[in-house]
């Protein structure tokens, strides 16, 4: 029997395609676009086509490398992508970005707030928003606002010329800086009177209490100096140098460090909660005065109030790794618990008058919402829900709900709206405010708008 050889031949095939997509992760408003990239490797090396799926459906005419998605209403998106090579392989489904669009954020109530609103902070329960009505030559107040009714329910005497306001984590107590009286008050919230009166530093402005509640951080702006504050006795146990004339103060959410914006410098100090000695110095933009950092330590944003700029600062190695073109004259800034915004206030008299929202997986400027003239303090309620915006120059604090910006130019200066009651009463009191201002903060509000 004879046998004769058989032979088999496979063919070679080339492997099919992969594919990924970029930008993996962000937030949008509705009404605003994003332009994802497809990334194609393997297969024949040659692709003839693209597929693009939003929440898994095909979309019609998707099928170039790039892909722009403008979600018509708010909710969460995802956007894959397969592509197909000349030999007619098709990937399997790309990575997912995952994409939150919110609705546009808008204005839904505006409170008549005494004389002159500065600094603002929710209760962790996010029943109130306390005020530091910063608004006479004299013994001033803290406002205590329902964030229910949007109405203040009490009105707390503290020194001259409040100017910050943080609540402690447990939301027993709030410490408002008096920068008249180079102190600060300690108000129990559930009394609403207060409980000690600690001296600090010349010109305290900025508080900020750390995650475990231990101790609060004051900026003194007079004394280029902070006080560290133990909230067990009141008093002071630490005082750091900075740089000059200190502004602001931020800790970070797992309470090592914390951030001081110096705004005669130009400079942020970052200290060490541990040892209270500052470990780095990072320059930023001219008068940085609002800090902020975001929910999962990651960055600090500033707020600088000469450049109209805000510097987004990298924590794990103190530098600047974006800057935002924002309104004039940005002050204030608070991040939503989500991380995904941060909200800018922009304005000193007689100038812009609005609130940026910058979204944090862009570093971009997603909406202007125009608020009363001098915005300056800013707080997002724990739920995210709204955010609460003092404005000095018209004695009120606007509430924003943060699902719904109106769009508008950076320049935007609002007009009173005279034709009520309300309103003449809020544009007196804002003449008032300014006429009876403290010499040194007239002083550096004239300079400000002048530089």
């Amino acid at each position: 029997m004879t046998f004769s050889a058989l032979t088999i031949r496979v063919a070679s095939a080339d492997s099919a395609p992969t594919v990924s997509v970029a930008p993996v992760s962000l937030a949008l408003v509705v009404g605003q676009s994003q332009l994802f990239t497809a990334t194609a490797s393997g297969g024949s090396g040659s692709y003839t086509g693209y597929q693009w799926y939003v929440n898994g459906v095909s979309q019609s005419g998707a099928t170039a490398s790039t892909f722009s998605f403008a979600p018509a209403s708010a909710g969460s998106y995802s956007v894959t992508v397969t592509v197909t090579d000349s030999s007619g392989s098709t990937s399997a489904q790309s990575n997912t970005a995952s994409v939150t669009v919110y609705a546009a954020p808008t204005v839904t109530a505006t409170i008549i707030c005494g004389g002159g609103p500065e600094g603002v902070a929710v209760t962790p329960n996010g029943a109130y928003a306390y005020v530091a009505d910063w608004g006479s030559m004299g013994p001033t107040f803290v406002k205590v606002i329902s964030t229910a009714t949007n109405t203040v329910t009490a009105s707390i005497l503290v020194g001259n010329a409040v100017e910050g306001v943080a609540v402690t984590p447990n939301g027993a107590y709030a410490y408002a800086t008096n920068t008249g009286s180079g102190t600060v008050s300690v108000i129990s919230t559930a009394t609403n009177t207060v409980t000690a009166t600690i001296p600090v530093g010349s010109d305290p402005e900025g508080v900020a209490v750390t995650p475990n509640g231990a101790y609060a951080y004051v900026t003194n702006y007079g004394s280029n100096s902070v006080s560290v504050i133990s909230t067990a006795t009141n008093t002071v146990t630490s005082t750091v140098t900075v740089g000059n004339n200190p502004q602001s103060v931020a800790v970070m959410p797992n309470g090592a460090y914390a951030y001081v914006t110096n705004e005669g410098s130009g400079t942020v100090s970052v200290i060490s909660t541990a040892t209270n000695t500052v470990t780095a110095t990072i320059n930023v933009g001219t008068k940085p005065v609002g800090v902020a950092v975001t929910p999962n330590g990651e960055y600090a944003y500033v707020a600088n109030l000469g450049s109209g700029t805000v510097s987004v600062i990298s924590t794990a190695t103190n530098t600047v790794t974006a800057t935002i073109s924002v309104g004039n004259y940005p002050q204030g800034v608070a991040i939503t618990p989500d991380g995904a915004f941060a909200y800018v206030t922009n304005g000193v008299m007689g100038v812009d008058g609005t609130v940026s929202v910058i979204s944090t997986s862009s570093n971009t400027v997603i909406a202007t919402i125009p608020v009363g003239m001098c915005p300056g303090g800013v707080a997002v309620t724990p739920n995210g829900a709204y955010a609460y915006v003092t404005s000095y120059g018209y004695a009120t604090v606007s509430v924003i709900s943060t699902g719904d910006p109106i769009v508008t130019p950076s320049n935007y200066v609002p007009e009173v709206p005279i034709g009520t009651i309300a309103a003449i009463a809020t544009l007196l009191l804002a003449l008032l405010g300014y006429l009876y201002m403290p010499k040194w903060k007239l002083k550096r509000a004239r300079a400000t708008a002048q530089s």
